[in-house]
């Protein structure tokens, strides 16, 4: 589960971390009451919508203006009009494609003057489950560290500021914030912390400029508060269900649908579909440990996308088992009459037992080994019945 970086920012701050003076508005009106109450000279608008590339998206409607879901005011003026530019619109981002996000609600922030900037993430390995510490400096250096149980010590802070070659009050302020990080990381069982980016002003002080959180959805009961945060108005019927199940559904535009589990694998079979001439119609990632009960959630709904003419499902086991993988297919489509090509590529973790239980299940999948292969397969098959 993620959240607005409005949410993520209070959260920050509620826990000691350094954020700019900022607030939410519905209408324009709002916008400038906030502006206001901030003070200064200029201030920065954004969109507040559930995609990481709000910022290089852009409006569909005649009367949003020029720009994406990030502006900057000098004056109130300005910030009524990007303000009102932007709330009711449609924010369209290279991740949704053809299919975009409407803008309910804007944050508005103040500005202030940046003279470095950092990016700085704690995740958990998705394959090896080990909590990985990056910090990528603005000019090109990168440091990843595997955190051992000590979690982040004053030895690895040590290493990491020196190679940074960062000054005493940096390097102090910066392990400060990490660990504050680690401590909210640990805290609510997170999976990904980003700092997008960790800024130095020109008065040498950290501020965190944006920031995102995912939790996991399996931890959440033991946390209302993040809980309450969840906003399953967001999107179409199917994301709400989506939400509600703890896998990731987003729609785009064509006509093939895509079953992955992970975000990375997602993209670049999106990515590989449109090399080899196809489109994406909906793109379901399950999560690294689905019950079979999800997956065949997961394939129901697909199904149930009505411009949908293939679907193909691709999988690299790592702790994602494919035989779970396998029941769940063959469990949905006992229930749901499949009328269309269905294309399985599956490596890893017991893909030979999940490949063998597609076989003896004398259902219309088509096996395929290679990632390539399948996606060749799934087009081409389109292709034929359209």
């Amino acid at each position: 589960m993620e959240i607005h970086e409005y949410q993520v920012k209070k959260l920050l701050k509620k826990h000691g971390l350094p954020v700019l003076k900022g607030g939410i508005a519905y209408t324009a009106e709002e916008a400038v009451r906030v502006a206001e109450s901030i003070g200064g000279m200029r201030w920065a608008i954004k969109a507040q919508i559930h995609d990481n590339n709000r910022y290089k998206g852009f409006f569909v409607e005649e009367d949003a203006g020029e720009g994406s879901g990030f502006r900057f005011a000098q004056t109130l003026q300005e910030v009524q009009q990007f303000a009102s530019q932007m709330l009711g619109k449609t924010l369209i981002t290279p991740t949704t494609h053809h299919r975009g996000h409407e803008v309910k609600k804007v944050y508005v922030e103040e500005v202030v003057d940046i003279k470095e900037s950092f990016q700085i993430s704690l995740r958990i390995d998705e394959e090896t489950q080990q909590r990985i510490l990056v910090l990528v400096r603005e000019n090109g250096q990168v440091k990843r560290y595997e955190l051992t149980n000590k979690g982040i010590t004053g030895f690895l802070m040590h290493r990491m500021t020196n190679r940074m070659k960062l000054s005493g009050k940096t390097a102090s302020a910066l392990n400060t914030i990490i660990r504050q990080l680690y401590d909210i990381f640990e805290t609510y069982k997170a999976r990904a912390i980003e700092l997008t980016p960790l800024i130095l002003t020109k008065e040498n002080n950290l501020i965190i400029l944006d920031g995102r959180i995912v939790f996991d959805g399996d931890a959440l009961f033991a946390y209302p508060d993040i809980l309450a945060l969840r906003e399953v108005e967001v999107g179409t019927e199917r994301e709400h269900s989506a939400r509600q199940n703890n896998f990731k559904y987003t729609k785009l535009g064509g006509n093939i649908a895509c079953i992955v589990n992970g975000t990375g694998l997602g993209m670049a079979t999106v990515d590989l579909i449109a090399d080899k001439g196809g489109a994406v119609s909906c793109l379901l990632d399950i999560g690294t440990e689905p019950s079979k009960e999800v997956v065949a959630k997961a394939f129901r709904m697909v199904l149930g996308e009505p411009d949908i003419e293939g679907v193909l499902v691709n999988i690299f086991g790592g702790i994602t088992r494919c035989d779970v993988i396998a029941q769940g297919l063959i469990s949905a489509s006992h229930e749901i009459s499949v009328g269309m090509p269905l294309v399985v590529r599956m490596d890893g973790t017991n893909a030979s037992v999940g490949c063998r239980l597609l076989q003896e299940s004398h259902l219309p999948f088509e096996l395929i080994e290679q990632m390539d292969k399948a996606v060749e397969k799934i087009v081409a098959r389109v292709e034929e019945v359209a």
